[in-house]
């Protein structure tokens, strides 16, 4: 018998913050990110279980995050040019509308990984997500590769 479980949904910059960074949400992607280590351990150490899991990590979808749900304080200038307001320009322009993510689809695409016989570690969702997320990848992968010689450079 095969266990699985599924973490790390929500919505808004979406679960992609565990695989790429935004300014003024620094708060916001440690955890994220947290997550993402803590999972690949945790399914090495559950695995002789038969246990797996699958981080989820939807886009931004339309689910009134940042809508009506949202308060905010009265904007200060101090921030105004800097990666706080930043933020807040962003989530006042953009409203959820302009979100690509359908929080239905996403549900019936974990619900089918759920009940699939394939385990995948990550299910990424939304095209806003795939974009970020390989685009993130592919620096940090080209990052490492300038790396290289130092980084073996260093072994005894």
């Amino acid at each position: 018998m095969k266990t699985w479980f599924i973490t790390g949904t929500s919505s808004g910059f979406g679960r992609m913050g565990g695989q790429v960074a935004f300014p003024a949400l620094s708060i916001y992607h440690a955890t994220k990110w947290a997550m993402e280590g803590f999972i690949e351990s945790l399914i090495q150490e559950v695995a002789p279980f038969n246990i797996q899991a699958t981080l989820v990590e939807p886009g931004s979808a339309r689910t009134n995050f940042s809508g009506s749900s949202m308060i905010a304080g009265e904007p200060m200038s101090e921030y105004e040019n800097t990666p706080v307001g930043y933020i807040r320009q962003m989530s006042q322009q953009a409203g959820e509308s302009s979100f690509p993510g359908d929080p239905v689809k996403m549900a019936q695409a974990i619900i089918v990984a759920a009940n699939s016989d394939i385990f995948n570690l990550r299910l990424t969702l939304g095209s806003d997500a795939y974009e970020l997320v390989s685009k993130s990848l592919a620096s940090r992968l080209a990052a490492l590769e300038e790396q290289k010689e130092i980084a073996y450079s260093t072994d005894f």
